[in-house]
């Protein structure tokens, strides 16, 4: 058995622990597992906030049950990320415009079944370069928080 099992999912694929490479050649561990998935034509880094294989597998279903409604979690945190950062309560022309402009990049799952879904601001107009706004969500998928990370 391998130090660092991968975990592999019907849905997601294989899951491998997260690493980085120092110029000198040492591999660091980091304390989650990550993949990735083509979902309507666009790639999506999957992370799971664990350096447990049998946590790992579990989150896993969190995030393939995530997957099987995307559009409506993400549809919930575009409106989400317009209504905190809009400076009046959006329209649903700000709304629209918001689904259109912001792309899930990353969605991770941590312990507690808790989601982020992270996003690139593609039009480049609503957030400077080197941030992205995310979204938290509960484990019954409700808005907890919505951040500008860096």
């Amino acid at each position: 058995m391998t130090a660092h099992p991968d975990v592999t999912h019907p849905t997601l694929g294989t899951l491998s622990r997260s690493s980085f490479t120092l110029t000198d050649g040492d591999v660091h561990f980091m304390d989650s597992y990550g993949g990735e998935i083509e979902v309507a034509g666009a790639t999506i880094e999957l992370l799971v906030e664990s350096s447990d294989p049998k946590v790992v597998k579990a989150l896993a279903e969190r995030l393939a049950a995530a997957l099987a409604q995307l559009p409506a979690l993400v549809r919930r945190s575009t409106d989400a990320i317009v209504t905190e950062f809009g400076d009046e309560d959006p329209t649903e022309s700000d709304r629209e415009e918001a689904a259109r402009g912001l792309a899930l990049q990353t969605l991770a799952a941590s312990p507690g079944g808790g989601l982020v879904l992270h996003f690139d601001d593609t039009t480049g107009e609503h957030f400077p370069e080197g941030y992205w706004p995310a979204v938290y969500l509960g484990p019954e998928n409700e808005v907890l928080d919505v951040a500008v990370e860096a």
